[in-house]
Formats: C-alpha cells, structure tokens, sequence
C-alpha cells in the first residue's frame, strides 16, 4: 500500500495510493448533497471555531488543555473538518490532518478515547449542519441515500455468502 505519507482516503472508498492523478473539483462527481458540503466547506473557518469550543465544553481532558493548546486544536480541527468535508465531495484528501492530530494530541497526554470522542463529537456535528443547511433551503430529502436492497450491500453479500 506504501508509506504513510503518500496514502489518500476517498469518500467510501479504502486508503490509496497518493499520486498526479489525485482527483480534483473538476472531476469530482456533483449531487446536490455535495453543493450542501461544499456550502459548508466555504464556511469552515467559522465552523471550526464552534466545533473546538464544542470538543472543549464536552471532553473534560481537552478543558484541562485549553489555556494551552486551543489555537493548536483549533487548527487541527479545521484542518480535519476541512479533510473530511473535501472527502465527502468525492475528491481526495491525504491523512496528514489525521496524522497531525493524532501526535499533537499524545504529546499533550490527551488519552485515544477522549480523541475519539472529539471525532464523533466532529462527525455528529458536521451531520447537524448539513442537515441544518439542507432543511432550511427545503433540501433535506437530498442528504437521504437510495435505498439499496440489504441483500445487496457488501454485508448482505458477505452474509449470504457465509456457510452456516
């Protein structure tokens, strides 16, 4: 798969190599759940201010750290909001935020399961607002994915598939 450094995550998709061919906007699929994202893609700065002030109000070891390290985190969360909205345009991203995030977070002793927490604090608080922006523009059934039959997903399959 190669080294850390040159691997890339794609929306629904396993970590590849990086490379010249890394997707861009312009060969990014459109739908109108990816405007929402890039909507809030625009506005990542300010998302990123309320997203670290939420992390810090609800995992206690952040709030032991914040006189210290809230522009760091900060800037960790915007980096990572900014990698994982870009994701779910469909385009590449690396995992430099990711890897960033996971060193300065041990060297400031904050445990794995409070950084954890931080990510599903980030992936619930990104699902709000595109469910926030989507309502109000009277787009909310947009962020709905097509049903696919259960038998047909790679669970079902791999179920189905199974001797018992």
């Amino acid at each position: 798969m190669g080294t850390p450094s040159d691997v890339t995550v794609r929306a629904g998709g396993p970590p590849t190599p990086s490379g010249p061919t890394a997707a861009t906007a312009a060969t990014a699929p459109t739908s109108p759940a990816v405007n929402l994202v890039t909507e809030l893609l625009g506005a990542v700065e300010p998302l990123a201010d309320a997203l670290t002030d939420q992390i810090f109000a609800a995992e206690q070891t952040y709030a032991e750290h914040e006189r210290h390290s809230h522009d760091q985190i900060r800037v960790t969360v915007r980096d990572n909001l900014r990698d994982l909205l870009t994701a779910l345009q469909g385009r590449q991203v690396s995992l430099q935020a990711a890897r960033e995030a996971g060193r300065m977070k041990a060297e400031l002793d904050i445990p794995l399961s409070a950084l954890l927490h931080a990510y599903r604090l980030g992936g619930r608080f990104i699902w709000d607002r595109l469910l926030a922006a989507a309502d109000s523009s009277g787009r909310a059934t947009e962020l709905l994915p097509r049903r696919t039959p259960a038998e047909r997903t790679p669970l079902g399959l791999c179920y189905r598939g199974t001797p018992r």
